[in-house]
């Protein structure tokens, strides 16, 4: 269901009937135009549309489909905004998801704002729907601190946004009873089946315990790689000869921590975790360095 409104009292919502128009269905009417009872008078550019729009849906394998559970077709989208905008006007979703609206409305120029409450969200927005760094974003953590302060706000969208931060990891769907793992990526080029990449998010203090406790779901996973992001750098001695016992995953000649400790504080330092290139997660194509970073 569309809503179709105004902000302005005693002022009609914008119509643009001839953008959306819709190719009659039967030669009567031109027939009308041209010899009928309308002749001589210029003949629609096509009908109104009808109340119930219908188009292909977006098929699993789409090229567009970035992975969002709700992602609609931007041409769907491209009528709504077109029916209902002119080039140059304001066009604000404040749900917008993985960001099908204000793709559509950067497409006919239009201005955009766009909000949401998911990090994830706004990655997905930025850096694969739009793919231009120069967007500006607020409400996201900055640094360190602001970090913290989302870890302790939102929990969940922490989660999210921290294994975000990797290239290649996908955060799970499911983050209550997610046996130990946030996010999951593979290696790309893998042999075997055997690349699985897995992460955990803590956000809060460390503890060694926990640590040990993935280490043990990498194993139980038979995952080849582990990635244990922390809020703060971890400079526990134990803790580091806890992941440098795990072992390494060896791929060519190049050899990669099995299990290795990286922080968000590391995030904001420009240092990466030590991984092979990564699959991207929705495509399958070997994942940009930065496609994710911000």
């Amino acid at each position: 269901m569309l809503l179709w409104y105004s902000a302005a009292e005693n002022t009609r919502p914008r119509f643009n009937r001839d953008a959306v128009a819709v190719p009659f269905t039967s030669g009567m009417t031109a027939w009308r135009y041209s010899r009928g009872g309308q002749a001589g008078k210029p003949m629609p550019k096509g009908k109104t549309p009808d109340d119930v729009i219908t188009m292909p849906s977006l098929n699993t394998m789409a090229k567009e489909r970035l992975g969002y559970p709700t992602q609609k077709p931007t041409a769907l989208l491209e009528r709504i905004v077109e029916a209902s905008s002119l080039e140059g006007d304001l066009v604000l979703d404040p749900f917008c998801g993985c960001g099908t609206t204000i793709d559509a409305a950067s497409r006919l120029n239009r201005r955009w704002v766009g909000i949401d409450i998911s990090p994830f969200a706004i990655d997905l927005v930025k850096n694969r729907r739009l793919q231009d760094n120069r967007i500006p974003v607020h409400g996201v953590p900055v640094d360190v601190e602001t970090a913290r302060t989302m870890a302790t706000n939102a929990p969940f969208e922490f989660e999210k946004w921290a294994v975000s931060r990797i290239p290649g990891i996908a955060p799970n769907s499911k983050q209550v009873g997610d046996g130990g793992v946030d996010g999951r990526g593979r290696v790309y080029e893998a042999t075997n089946g055997h690349g699985l990449v897995l992460a955990q998010v803590k956000g809060g203090k460390f503890g060694l315990s926990q640590l040990r406790d993935f280490l043990h779901t990498i194993h139980r996973e038979k995952a080849a790689l582990g990635v244990y992001i922390t809020l703060d750098k971890v400079t526990s001695r134990n803790a580091k000869a806890e992941t440098s016992g795990a072992g390494f995953f060896q791929m060519g000649a190049k050899r990669y921590p099995k299990a290795q400790l990286w922080s968000i504080a590391d995030h904001f330092d420009d240092r990466e975790p030590r991984l092979p290139p990564l699959a991207d997660p929705y495509t399958g194509n070997v994942m940009q360095k930065d496609l994710l970073t911000s």
